[in-house]
């Protein structure tokens, strides 16, 4: 006997479809999540989806904490929420590095700096626990170079050597910029 309170719907107790879910929020503004809760969409789905079949027209500031940028599926789900958002004004990305192999995560997003991902409205980022990974270091640079109205990007960094510092300043002073305005801020 099924659920009281399923009514045909692919949200039952314990599970959660990834494309649904964001489906149920058009209007929310606002978005904190945890990779928890992403982790838990995403189990047993085949792939992720490049774009959600519903954009998230109202959605202005994204915030998620805890994501390992060295996991492909986290961040093929990073990058699908962004492009389905298509006014998102702000982001907020707190990472963690547990050591994985960076390389398929880095490829895709060396990928996307090529794609049709149009951040036309983004103006702040703010990028916490910062390590210097690859991974790290491209979507920065993807950011910078889709966001024509970007004015602020903080970077905050983990417990880093003075020397590792410097090779990010470094490499984020080289990337090109969409917006003549975009102060980045360590």
């Amino acid at each position: 006997m099924g659920h009281p309170l399923d009514h045909g719907s692919s949200v039952e107790r314990g599970k959660c479809d990834f494309a649904e879910f964001f489906g149920s929020l058009p209007a929310v503004k606002d978005l904190r999540l945890d990779i928890c809760i992403i982790k838990a969409m995403i189990a047993g789905l085949d792939e992720i989806p490049v774009r959600l079949p519903m954009p998230l027209l109202s959605l202005r500031q994204f915030y998620l904490f805890d994501i390992c940028l060295s996991g492909f599926d986290e961040v093929c789900c990073l990058v699908c929420l962004i492009r389905s958002s298509p006014y998102l004004e702000e982001i907020e990305i707190e990472t963690f590095n547990d050591k994985g192999d960076e390389l398929p995560a880095q490829e895709f997003l060396e990928a996307e700096y090529y794609s049709d991902i149009k951040l036309n409205q983004l103006t702040k980022v703010k990028l916490k626990a910062i390590s210097g990974t690859k991974p790290e270091i491209e979507l920065i640079k993807l950011l910078l170079a889709k966001s024509p109205l970007l004015e602020t990007m903080i970077i905050e960094t983990c417990t880093l050597s003075k020397q590792t510092l410097i090779d990010i300043m470094k490499q984020v002073t080289k990337f090109g910029r969409s917006s003549p305005r975009a102060e980045v801020i360590f």
